[in-house]
């Protein structure tokens, strides 16, 4: 039985790792997925934050343009450029009206240059009025030459603005008179004020932003220095109109031209730790789902066990029932044998009894004579005895290991099946090379096995026909802790194709046989009394090895 429960439990517990390999791999499936739907993820949200943040950038640059171009039109079709009060006056109202801009400026050529309402130079007198005397400086500056040029609104980069004294962007527009180009009016902004507008942004988890001019200088901070030099090689390598994409160790990056600037706007991703990040709820819930599935196979192991136990004692109880049916089997055919036994004393006590009663009739029964037959009756009546405590031996089921002599077990068994034996003319023949040999193990399970050999011996015997060897042989040897006792005959033999089925359920040796004997025979010697039976021999003669523990352990 425990080696069908080892064989039962082995496929259950290869089905559960089964079962496991396939949730790994599934999960694995679900991993590779995401992974490759996180990097799709990757590339949209760094798009979508290129998009929001020049949106940004853009929306907040126009509404500075628009507010710029508006007055300008003002100033145009009122003619302030010609008055200078009107200028200065101009100039206050819009820094007031437009406090995002940190300062204007308004260059009419030939005539003044005007800095938040105050002159700088005049063209007329030919004097400047601050730190700086070349009264040149202005009008050969990109921003005015640009505007006056394309006589629309552009944007300028200033590295170090000359009156504010650090880098600035100029948004400046053509004064026009009608058609007539007069000037350019500019509104300055500090260059970290679109950057702290900038910052203002959400931007999704990892990812981070920055800005470079056209040679990849940063022009916001950029901690990894590693991604800026290769940002300024690219820059270098790269056509200076077109959008750049590169990857610098788990660093995703692109960069996009903006609109109106010599400025590329780079958004970029550490993707092992976005990936990392955004994993990591899936990693949990595969976990739990994990450990949950385990814990849902170790509760189905558990109901496993328990339904296995339950059917392991209903089966052992089938078993003790078949083993009571096998041994009343064998047992039945040595009936007659009792009474054969039994008869014999009787039959000698009804004579020693029968001569007594004459003898006393007589008068001639003396103390001598009656001590003398009172002897031979108490010998009948202890062989009567012992060989009714044989018999019921053989009917009790006791499987308590005690300590009896292996041999005289032997006898007993021979003397059970004596008279069987002896009705049908076979002969046992017993080798008596030991006297005695004392083990410790369950008498009562050897007993039901050597009388299923000793059986299994005669009725082969008997299945020959015309056999000139009817004898039975049993032969005993010890060695260690090891006892063998061999069962011969020279019957009929056993089939060579049923030497792996002698032992197997419904396979008999016997023409009529219920195929029990030989194999609760093999479950006693292996499962009871830790030992093996084994067939040694296929014929002439058919031999049959029982090996026992002269030393069994509860």
């Amino acid at each position: 039985m425990s080696l069908i429960n080892s064989v039962a439990n082995n496929k259950i517990y290869k089905t559960i790792l089964f079962l496991i390999l396939i949730f790994i791999f599934i999960i694995g499936g679900i991993f590779i997925g995401m992974t490759k739907e996180m990097k799709e993820k990757v590339e949209q949200n760094r798009e979508l934050t290129i998009k929001s943040l020049e949106f940004t950038m853009l929306l907040w640059l126009e509404q500075r343009v628009k507010s710029l171009e508006s007055a300008v039109i003002y100033a145009g079709n009122n003619g302030i450029y010609n008055d200078e009060e009107k200028i200065v006056k101009f100039n206050q109202n819009f820094i007031n009206s437009n406090p995002f801009f940190n300062a204007v400026q308004m260059l009419i050529p030939q005539k003044y240059f005007y800095m938040d309402g105050k002159k700088i130079i005049d063209y007329e007198k030919n004097i400047a009025y601050n730190e700086d005397k070349n009264i040149t400086r202005a009008i050969s500056q990109p921003w005015f030459i640009k505007t006056k040029e394309s006589e629309k609104t552009t944007i300028n980069e200033m590295k170090k603005h000359h009156y504010l004294h650090e880098q600035t962007i100029n948004i400046c527009t053509p004064i026009k008179d009608g058609a007539k180009f007069v000037g350019v009016f500019c509104g300055i902004l500090k260059t970290d004020s679109l950057f702290d507008k900038i910052k203002e942004i959400k931007i999704p988890q990892n990812f981070y932003y920055f800005i470079v001019d056209n040679f990849g200088n940063a022009l916001t901070e950029l901690k990894n220095k590693e991604l800026l030099v290769s940002i300024e090689q690219t820059c270098i390598e790269k056509n200076r109109k077109e959008n750049i994409s590169l990857q610098v160790g788990d660093d995703a990056v692109s960069l996009t031209k903006l609109h109106g600037f010599e400025w590329y706007l780079g958004v970029g991703v550490d993707t092992h730790k976005f990936l990392l990040s955004n994993m990591k709820k899936t990693i949990i819930y595969a976990i739990v789902s994990f450990l949950s599935f385990l814990i849902m196979l170790y509760f189905i192991n558990l109901i496993y066990e328990f339904i296995i136990k339950k059917l392991s004692a209903k089966k052992e109880q089938y078993e003790q029932l078949l083993l009571h049916q096998s041994r009343l089997n064998e047992i039945g055919g040595l009936v007659s044998g009792i009474n054969h036994q039994l008869k014999q004393p009787i039959n000698s006590l009804s004579l020693i009894i029968s001569s007594m009663s004459e003898t006393l009739k007589k008068d001639e029964l003396d103390k001598e004579l009656f001590q003398s037959n009172l002897a031979l009756c108490k010998s009948q009546i202890w062989a009567m005895n012992n060989t009714i405590n044989i018999y019921r031996n053989f009917y009790k089921f006791d499987d308590a290991i005690s300590e009896f002599d292996i041999i005289k077990c032997i006898k007993d068994v021979i003397l059970v099946t004596k008279t069987e034996l002896n009705h049908h003319n076979i002969t046992l023949k017993f080798d008596k090379s030991y006297e005695s040999i004392a083990v410790k193990s369950i008498e009562n399970f050897i007993y039901q096995i050597l009388l299923v050999l000793i059986l299994n011996s005669k009725d082969a015997i008997l299945s020959q026909k015309n056999s000139k060897k009817r004898e039975i042989l049993i032969e005993v040897s010890q060695k260690d802790n090891e006892v063998e006792i061999c069962v011969l005959d020279f019957g009929s033999g056993v089939e060579k194709s049923k030497k792996e089925l002698i032992f197997e359920p419904k396979q008999s040796s016997k023409k009529h046989g219920f195929g029990l004997g030989l194999c609760f025979a093999k479950m006693l010697s292996s499962r009871r009394l830790n030992g093996d039976l084994r067939l040694v021999s296929l014929k002439n003669p058919t031999k049959f090895s029982l090996n026992i523990q002269k030393n069994l352990k509860a």
